[in-house]
């Protein structure tokens, strides 16, 4: 599904920085933080969603779990 991007670690790292290694849900992280982190579409490849950093945001592996499952109530910090 969807296709290969050969830039996609520099993307990653720059999204992480640009949202200070921190998950956009929950605030937990931080630069030198051992929290797992991914790098989120808020509009998913698979319905039309780019890599464009504008398009991603960084989250912790437990909330983007919820956030999939449909068990996040929230909204993203700004």
């Amino acid at each position: 599904m969807g296709t290969y991007n050969p830039d996609w670690k520099e993307t990653r790292r720059s999204v992480l920085e640009r949202d200070n290694f921190t998950c956009r849900f929950c605030g937990r992280g931080g630069r030198f933080s051992d929290y797992l982190l991914e790098v989120h579409h808020i509009i998913w490849r698979r319905h039309g969603g780019s890599d464009e950093p504008s398009n991603l945001m960084t989250i912790c592996v437990e909330c983007h779990d919820k956030l999939h499952y449909g068990k996040w109530k929230g909204r993203p910090r700004t």
